[in-house]
């Protein structure tokens, strides 16, 4: 079950299938995940509560989403 957003033209790839054409892409945001998560701890140890639960989230959604493009790519490469 792949659902596509349609395109102008046939036969275009979606936006999202582009990305995980590229390693580039998934490699990046897990690099971002970790500074993002470096700022959790920061903001924890610091006391500063409420910024560390904020980059909490942001660093679960990016960790989610990187793990999406990684499977994707590795998809596309006729691995499971």
């Amino acid at each position: 079950m792949r659902s596509e957003a349609p395109t102008g033209r046939p036969g275009e790839p979606p936006v999202l299938a582009s990305l995980a054409a590229s390693p580039w892409a998934w490699r990046a945001l897990a690099v971002a995940t970790l500074v993002a998560a470096g700022l959790c701890a920061t903001f924890f140890l610091d006391g500063h509560t409420a910024y560390g639960a904020a980059w909490a989230l942001v660093a679960t959604a990016w960790a989610t989403f990187t793990a999406l493009l990684w499977h994707r790519h590795l998809a596309g490469h006729g691995r499971p």
